[in-house]
């Protein structure tokens, strides 16, 4: 875990890159910040790019704010059937044969990858900040993974693919919408049949579901479709905030920045009133 601050002079900005564990960010000034996250490619040639996200938000000096970068995809194991995830949600690959998910990026005022918060702290209880979604993993023949999002993740390609997040179900397989289902925070690993698999989902807010094979033009011509992308997330609390689908770079890390916009304006009260609008000279000062 590494620890960091954030900036203390107007503009200047805290970049944070892929650990591979949760990362601490102490608040030095009461004031407003800009958050700004990436969520990670999912593997291979044809693997979805990861979402973006950002907005501002205003925060008291002291907090800590939790920060998740996610890990880029990559080819599962020739000796385990679905190995280790990429870190922060990408579902793992099938053997040697497909890739997995992008890990999603996300910001919290609670630790842990976005899974293990669950939706009912990150969510409900209005801990979670932020959420980039990660890319969808690229099939071992004709899929490619779809961009991490963003509002919703976006659907891999080929025959059968997963299909991407949303910001209230996980994409699943389009051949049978009943499986290989993301789960908030989790990408779906991907199948298949006739020895060729589908690519995995992407983490996210849900993440996206795995793709699957079928044979195209004979029982000797199977073909596989890639994992979707996982879903991005806006807290309520944020303004100017805004998400798009597949900005980061192809087979990258996510990323994270925190810029320091401005100091917060003290409150004035007058005889213990708190005074919230000033006119002078016609022109009305506050709000």
């Amino acid at each position: 875990m590494a620890s960091y601050n954030t900036p203390t002079t107007e503009g200047d900005v805290l970049s944070m890159g892929y650990s591979g564990t949760i990362d601490t960010v102490t608040v030095q000034l009461d004031g407003i910040y800009k958050v700004t996250v990436k969520g990670a490619s999912g593997g291979g040639g044809s693997g979805g790019r990861g979402g973006y996200a950002t907005g501002k938000i205003e925060l008291k000096k002291g907090q800590v704010i939790y920060v998740c970068i996610g890990g880029a995809g990559y080819l599962g194991s020739v000796d385990v059937y679905y190995g280790s995830t990429a870190f922060n949600g990408g579902a793992s690959g099938y053997k040697n044969r497909s890739y997995s998910g992008g890990g999603c990026t996300h910001m919290a005022f609670v630790g842990g990858t976005l899974a293990n918060i669950g939706y009912s702290t990150f969510v409900d209880a209005k801990k979670g900040i932020i959420v980039a979604g990660g890319g969808g993993g690229t099939s071992q023949i004709g899929g490619g993974g779809g961009a991490g999002g963003g509002s919703f993740g976006n659907n891999g390609s080929g025959v059968v693919p997963g299909t991407g997040g949303t910001q209230t179900t996980g994409g699943y397989y389009s051949g049978n919408a009943s499986v290989y289902v993301g789960t908030f925070g989790y990408g779906a690993s991907g199948s298949g049949s006739g020895g060729v698999c589908g690519g995995s989902g992407g983490g996210g807010l849900y993440g996206g579901g795995g793709g699957g094979s079928q044979y195209v033009a004979s029982a000797d011509d199977y073909q596989a479709g890639g994992g979707g992308g996982g879903s991005g997330y806006l807290a309520p609390f944020l303004t100017e905030a805004s998400m798009q689908n597949g900005i980061n770079y192809m087979n990258v890390h996510g990323s994270a920045l925190i810029e320091f916009v401005s100091e917060s304006v003290p409150p004035v009260y007058v005889d213990g009133i708190k005074i919230t609008k000033i006119i002078f000279n016609g022109v009305t000062l506050g709000s």
